[in-house]
């Protein structure tokens, strides 16, 4: 029967998956409004799993006798309790609970019809694998029934402060009684606390009850989904043509737009670079072998020299006067006479001679490797 104070106390383990998906909450009902939570079946149908619950579907396979987990869990079996993040439009009994759970939502936001209040009691399953179990007696740490009587001499030290143990213990003992005659009459236990022990037996058996259900899920078959509206497959072919739309505009980026922007991109740094060699020429131009260039007089354009040797990397204090003086060169123009064209190699070693013409060398040699790579 269910209680008249309209109070609902709900036992919910810690390790119940906390998805979007619609479920099935099964587990025991102890009293109208006192329930313990064993496991949420997801994607299947309320009727097929209360059927399956009576008929003894989902508890097949089970390691340890069924009817002596129902035993100690003072329970014939067990039963449908609610629903998890079902929509507002199906109907569910009255002492059912409707439950809403989702991954980042700690508690599980739970309602009833028949409750005024609602107490959530947040557990941890104990782990039978790891012989953890949870007791309402202590195990006690003494290693026999009794403890042994210790024999000390009369008179010695010992033996009086055992006495004065003994007169400690009796006159706690008397204190005792005496307050039995002014402690206030016990009320008559309620039926929530009359279940405590069978919660506990409760409490140890869920953790193997969850795995057995879980495991047997299969069995009632996963519930049949209905057809998509309207408005759905609008909004499904909306989302289908803008993932289309994204993936054909990157491959148009990937394949066509890319290629295009890097090679404009190298050729308009070749053509920078020869705009700063033909700078350099002109900064180095001189009339008469002994007359003075243009980067000699004009501090602006011996700085305007500086940054375009920095910017072609072939700084003029460091380039060989001519090829006779580092045989290395002349090893190096034989190589690249053998990669390019005669033409190519003929002008290359005509500009090289040329001490005034350097940077051209330079120009040329970057043209005629893009040549061979491409």
């Amino acid at each position: 029967m269910p209680d008249q104070d309209g109070l609902m106390r709900i036992f919910w383990p810690q390790d119940i998956p906390r998805t979007e998906s619609q479920g099935v909450v099964v587990g025991w009902r102890n009293s109208g409004l006192d329930v313990f939570v064993v496991a949420i079946l997801e994607d299947v149908d309320a009727k097929n799993v209360e059927n399956a619950l009576k008929v003894g579907t989902l508890y097949r396979n089970s390691s340890h006798p069924i009817s002596h987990i129902f035993e100690l869990c003072g329970q014939s079996s067990m039963q449908v309790l609610g629903l998890t993040n079902a929509p507002s439009k199906i109907e569910i009994d009255h002492l059912q609970i409707r439950v809403t759970v989702r991954p980042g939502l700690k508690v599980p936001q739970i309602c009833c019809a028949r409750a005024s209040t609602i107490q959530i009691i947040m557990f941890e399953r104990p782990l039978p694998t790891r012989m953890q179990y949870i007791s309402l007696n202590p195990i006690s740490l003494a290693l026999g029934d009794k403890a042994e009587k210790s024999i000390h001499i009369p008179g010695s030290v010992d033996a009086e402060e055992e006495l004065q143990e003994m007169r400690a213990r009796k006159k706690t003992q008397g204190l005792v009684e005496k307050l039995k005659y002014h402690t206030v009459v016990k009320h008559p236990p309620s039926q929530k606390e009359l279940a405590l022990a069978r919660i506990v037996n409760q409490v140890n058996c869920s953790w193997e009850m969850h795995e057995l259900l879980q495991k047997n899920i299969s069995l009632i078959g996963t519930r049949s989904r209905r057809s998509l509206s309207v408005s759905e497959r609008v909004v499904e072919s909306a989302t289908t043509m803008r993932d289309a739309i994204i993936v054909y505009i990157w491959q148009l980026i990937t394949l066509y737009l890319y290629p295009i922007i890097r090679r404009a991109f190298v050729i308009g740094l070749i053509c920078h670079r020869i705009v700063a060699e033909m700078f350099l020429q002109v900064l180095e131009w001189r009339a008469q072998p002994h007359y003075a260039a243009l980067k000699d007089i004009s501090a602006t354009a011996q700085q305007i020299e500086i940054r375009l040797q920095q910017f072609c990397y072939w700084p003029m204090q460091r380039s060989p006067a001519t090829f006779e003086t580092f045989p290395e060169h002349r090893r190096g123009l034989g190589c690249l006479n053998r990669l390019c064209p005669k033409h190519t190699s003929r002008r290359l070693v005509k500009c090289a001679r040329s001490q005034s013409a350097r940077s051209t060398f330079a120009s040329l040699v970057i043209v005629a490797s893009g040549q061979i790579l491409g």
